[in-house]
């Protein structure tokens, strides 16, 4: 029984953390593009 919980517990770790990348590298993509866009709109700006 214990294993059991354990393992089911395990799965859906597994996925949530499948997900959350998932999430992350789509989060990072919008990231780049609203930085691009506001360095254009901006001008030329040295980053730190």
């Amino acid at each position: 029984k214990v294993t059991t919980d354990l393992k089911e517990r395990k799965e859906l770790l597994e996925t949530r953390a499948k997900v959350l990348g998932k999430q992350e590298e789509r989060l990072r993509g919008q990231l780049k593009d609203v930085q691009s866009k506001l360095q254009k709109d901006l001008g030329p700006i040295t980053s730190t």
